[in-house]
């Protein structure tokens, strides 16, 4: 549930308390990796659209910082420094004197978004020219470890995408289930 404080500032129950234990760190949305490739048109908890948040934000009514901070995954791999252009020789050639000097890979840290609906917003803020970064809240190594080695319900590597992605239709509310539970959970 978002909730609205006297100064404007939209926050989820609960949240302020996670989010003045871990220092927030800035990172461009760009560089945030949604976990699923389908994003519903709405936030699960107010139902609002995800065009009109951004719409808001826009307009200077809302301030991209006023929306909780994305909880992110990381994860360190291995970054392929090859250029696929050269020629087949050459590619031998230098797999062939790689494999003498064992050179070890350049790591790049990836982040994985576990609140994809506030990172589609984020992401079109950025492409706007409205945002460059924002803060994230960065899941605990442990948590990280244990996401990347078993999944869960809203978290399997293999189903991540830098992006884009498609933002489908939030399906109606039926008696008993909230509008927003349908294609992945906002946390």
């Amino acid at each position: 549930m978002h909730l609205k404080s006297t100064d404007g500032d939209i926050r989820r129950r609960g949240a302020m308390s996670r989010e003045r234990r871990a220092p927030l760190a800035r990172v461009r949305p760009s560089e945030i990796w949604f976990t699923f490739g389908r994003v519903n048109d709405r936030f699960s908890g107010c139902g609002r659209r995800l065009e009109e948040t951004l719409e808001e934000i826009a307009r200077g009514t809302l301030r991209a910082d006023d929306l909780p901070p994305i909880a992110v995954v990381t994860h360190d791999v291995a970054e392929d420094d090859e250029d696929e252009s050269e020629s087949d020789e050459d590619d031998r050639r230098r797999r062939r004197d790689r494999s003498k000097r064992k050179k070890k890979p350049t790591m790049v840290r990836r982040y994985y978004s576990m609140n994809n609906r506030r990172l589609w917003v984020l992401k079109r803020c950025e492409e706007s020219g409205l945002i460059e970064d924002v803060g994230v809240r960065l899941e605990s190594e442990e948590t990280c470890e244990r996401l990347l080695r078993k999944g869960s319900r809203n978290f399997r590597l293999d189903r991540c995408t830098p992006g884009p992605v498609k933002l489908v239709p939030t399906p109606a509310k039926k008696k008993g289930v909230d509008a927003g539970e349908s294609v992945e959970e906002e946390a």
